[in-house]
């Protein structure tokens, strides 16, 4: 998860803050990519959707990132795709053809959740604590009470207090 953290948060840009996000998101959603369920998740708080992945994508930014691709009305995401697709490891990722069961692959689920991040307004901060306020508005789910900022920071601490994050 961490090396694949470190490929992905430094295709868009702002490498440092991208990966940083993607590390501690994996952090906060799957405790670094050990605790998510490899058939995925049901939201807990509805009832419905679906979550899977070191990264938690949810069913419904899989669908409005693969609605994106393609669509002349959100250039963005095809400049962003573009930027992926120049690397070999990304050359295979069926953008706009994802699935559920592709989201499985750690690769996929982290360019996914970088790619839903840009779908957010505002700079990715440059601080754990801004980024906990980030996450906990911007990717997490209304639903999920227990997303907050707190949780966000406590599972910060952990990983790196294990050595996960620096």
């Amino acid at each position: 998860v961490i090396a694949i953290a470190k490929k992905v948060g430094a295709v868009l840009g702002n490498a440092t803050d991208g990966t940083n996000l993607l590390l501690e998101t994996a952090a906060v959603e799957s405790s670094m990519g050990t605790a998510w369920n490899k058939k995925g998740n049901i939201n807990r708080a509805s009832g419905e959707g679906f979550t899977i992945g070191p990264w938690q994508v949810t069913t419904t930014a899989l669908t409005d990132i693969n609605s994106r691709v393609g669509d002349p009305f959100h250039k963005g995401m095809a400049r962003n795709i573009a930027k992926f697709k120049q690397y070999d490891w990304a050359k295979d990722i069926p953008f706009g053809k994802v699935t559920e069961d592709d989201l499985k692959d750690p690769l996929i689920n982290a360019v996914y959740a970088r790619l839903y991040y840009t779908l957010k307004e505002g700079d990715i901060p440059k601080t754990p604590e801004g980024r906990a306020k980030y996450w906990a508005k911007k990717y997490n789910t209304p639903e999920d009470i227990h997303g907050t900022p707190a949780l966000y920071m406590k599972k910060f601490k952990e990983a790196k207090k294990a050595g996960h994050i620096k």
